[in-house]
């Protein structure tokens, strides 16, 4: 199977099977893309990302691990292909020195890919918030670990030396190429062949892309080609590892320029191609983010103090010390259904979603306290109430496309002066932030309640329990409890 796939016409971008690999690669996922990677590779003269890759940051990072991946091991096929072939000691050494750059060259193509098209324009990627932001800043500590990993700690300057005896075939084979594929794509081939063989000498420095067609040579099935690669003489010059320095600036200018679109930023951006501080700057962007996520939290909870405060409210609560059931729900993937639907069509499902909320949110009798982009916090005077407000909202969400988690406690609160602000909403307002997918999640109180009031609708639900969760503000641990999926 290797063999054959080794065989494929490097840049006959006319060809069929060109056309067909070049499909299955847009049509791929992540978990599908290795039966054709290295085909792919052969094409591109090295490792490329699909456009859908970039649709959002979750999608870039299982596409960036698995094509990564793949390179890893593909890269060095080349070389067990060639392995016992060559006619000398010094074509192995020449060989092997060129498979180990060739493949450090992917990996920081990979990582450029994700900052840059490949004609080297910059590109916009969309980063809406700071816990994307926090998210987007692990994800450069990976790529820095990736580079640290997995480039040679030492690389090698290569020279290639000419070789007399090939420009007589390549003009012959050249006829031959016209009559099978025409005069462009011979012209290409001819030229990237001829360049490998000039007259003088060629230095290729580390992570220059002419490591990649001269790799990407070597599997080509036409003779004089695979000649013209393999009896390259090859000179190394060996020399410490330098840094990605692109790699570096990209991290700062992508990671600032998202910052700067959100809000403030937590200092000026730096200018810096030393890995270590990059880390460093990393560090201190995630710090910011941490705070800024619990300003916008505090905000939100120093809003909702004042619509507690009202008359009305206390009215509804029945008194002014009251046992209330607090629910926070929120909208799963927002931002990712935003980015693809865009923000006209957004506002419609939205808009039915807030519908659907307040109907059910009259059904069960709650009060709604306040919202904030697309969550609710909703107030409501038993457990059981509360939780079938959670359910009947994530089964029917407004709209099909929307997908609902909830996260409930339940407990006493003076309603005078706004204290429902306090303990209360701020626990139910950290078990949503634990969901990750659509769930509804309760605390161990909630969970008690539920039980002891024991509705015949809520006996044959299951339950998982999660120990020992720990909740920022909260110095302790604590139980909570996730609904599985609901009988019919």
């Amino acid at each position: 199977m290797l063999r054959f796939r080794l065989k494929f016409r490097v840049n006959m971008y006319r060809d069929k099977q060109f056309d067909a690999i070049w499909r299955r690669f847009q049509n791929s996922t992540p978990k599908t893309y290795q039966r054709i990677s290295l085909q792919v590779c052969l094409l591109t003269h090295g490792p490329e990302f699909p456009d859908k890759a970039f649709a959002d940051l979750d999608t870039l990072e299982d596409w960036y691990r698995a094509i990564l991946s793949c390179w890893l091991s593909d890269s060095l096929a080349i070389a067990d292909y060639w392995r016992g072939r060559l006619k000398s000691q010094q074509h192995e050494l020449a060989l092997c020195h060129v498979v180990l750059e060739a493949r450090n060259t992917g990996v920081r193509r990979i990582q450029r890919r994700i900052f840059r098209e490949q004609d080297g324009v910059p590109r916009y990627f969309g980063i809406k918030s700071y816990s994307e932001l926090s998210q987007w800043c692990d994800f450069m500590f990976e790529l820095l670990d990736d580079d640290e990993r997995h480039v040679e700690q030492e690389r090698h300057f290569l020279t290639i030396r000419y070789d007399k005896g090939v420009v007589y075939r390549l003009e012959e084979e050249r006829k031959d190429w016209i009559k099978e594929h025409g005069k462009e794509v011979a012209q290409m081939t001819y030229s990237m062949m001829k360049t490998l063989s000039k007259s003088e000498p060629r230095m290729i420095e580390p992570d220059d892309d002419w490591l990649l067609v001269v790799w990407s040579s070597l599997a080509n099935a036409k003779q004089s080609i695979r000649e013209t690669a393999v009896n390259l003489f090859v000179d190394t010059k060996p020399e410490p590892k330098r840094p990605h320095v692109q790699l570096l600036e990209d991290i700062i200018a992508m990671t600032w320029k998202a910052m700067r679109q959100i809000g403030p930023v937590c200092r000026e951006e730096p200018v810096s191609t030393n890995p270590k501080q990059i880390r460093r700057f990393l560090d201190a962007v995630k710090r910011f983010c941490t705070r800024q996520k619990e300003r916008d939290f505090n905000a939100f909870l120093v809003s909702a103090k004042g619509e507690t405060s009202t008359r009305n409210f206390q009215k509804w609560a029945g008194g002014k010390r009251v046992t209330l059931a607090i629910v926070f729900t929120d909208v799963v993937d927002s931002t990712v259904l935003g980015e693809e639907i865009r923000d006209e069509a957004m506002n419609e499902v939205r808009r039915a979603h807030f519908a659907q909320s307040r109907k059910l949110i009259g059904e069960y009798k709650g009060r709604e306290i306040k919202t904030i982009g697309d969550s609710f916090m909703v107030a409501f005077k038993s457990v059981d109430a509360a939780l079938d407000f959670a359910r009947g909202l994530q089964e029917n969400s407004g709209h099909p496309r929307l997908q609902i988690r909830a996260g409930i406690h339940i407990g006493s609160m003076q309603v005078e002066e706004g204290d429902v602000f306090g303990g209360t909403v701020n626990f139910a307002a950290r078990v949503v932030g634990t969901i990750k997918g659509a769930e509804i999640w309760l605390s161990d109180r909630a969970k008690k309640d539920i039980e002891e009031l024991g509705a015949e609708r809520h006996k044959l639900l299951k339950w998982k329990k999660h120990s020992r969760v720990s909740m920022k503000g909260f110095p302790d641990v604590f139980t909570l409890w996730s609904l599985k999926e609901s009988p019919k």
